[in-house]
């Protein structure tokens, strides 16, 4: 009795890249036919494996949704050229997402959209307001204000989440003070960074099923005669890592 056939392995033919002064040119190193109807053909240019790590990202003051990241470095030689960008997993479509320019050696970063499996609960915002006592006779006014979010990773398996919350800041410091109470500093086992929008990120580990609680605390003083007019602050370009 023959053994059976061996079943056959195609593999999709790529091409090659030529570096140019002002950009990279692909060669398409097969011939391909594409009608000539007016509407746009799909070619493979080429296939890059990757090695992807994922983390979630969280805005609890913004929603209640988190969202999957997935990062990798470039480590083709190709310049993955920005545009729209459709996601699979297991050969079932996800999402749409949109990729920037990547050179080789350079790291990139796809948003894979929301995931149900990690639960965001923001509990209602605690403030307390209060008058401080002076010796020169005026009692300035304090605002102590609380976010805390609980966080409950809801899969079985270890995920990374990041949290995000942006401290308030004011261009008036000789009238109003902002301090913040809690964390009480940067890093510690949460990795707690601030960058230059005053966003404060937590890096949290959650074990299987496991659930972690952030506290973020600060309070403003300023005088008993003004009234704080709060404004957003519009945050350009990526949150960090």
């Amino acid at each position: 009795m023959s053994a059976p056939p061996k079943p056959a392995v195609v593999k999709a033919q790529t091409s090659l890249v030529e570096e140019m002064a002002t950009g990279s040119s692909y060669v398409i190193m097969r011939k391909v036919s594409i009608a000539s109807d007016g509407k746009p053909h799909k070619v493979t240019v080429n296939h890059v494996d990757l090695t992807v790590t994922f983390e979630y990202i969280c805005l609890p003051t913004k929603t209640s949704n988190c969202y999957l990241r997935a990062i990798a470095t470039n480590n083709s030689q190709l310049t993955l050229l920005q545009g729209p960008l459709n996601i699979f997993m297991n050969n079932y479509f996800i999402t749409k997402s949109s990729l920037s320019l990547t050179n080789p050696k350079e790291t990139l970063k796809l948003y894979l959209g929301m995931d149900q499996g990690i639960k965001v609960d923001f509990q209602p915002i605690e403030k307390i307001e209060s008058t401080q006592s002076s010796i020169f006779g005026k009692k300035p006014k304090l605002d102590t204000i609380t976010h805390t979010t609980k966080i409950k990773n809801l899969k079985k398996k270890k995920v990374i989440v990041l949290l995000f919350d942006q401290r308030p800041f004011t261009t008036n410091i000789d009238h109003i003070k902002i301090r913040i109470e809690e964390p009480k500093q940067m890093g510690g086992d949460m990795n707690i960074q601030e960058d230059d929008y005053h966003l404060i990120s937590w890096t949290l580990h959650l074990e299987p099923e496991g659930e972690s609680t952030v506290v973020f605390k600060y309070s403003i003083e300023y005088p008993a005669d003004r009234n704080l007019d709060e404004s957003e602050q519009p945050v350009e370009g990526e949150l960090r890592i």
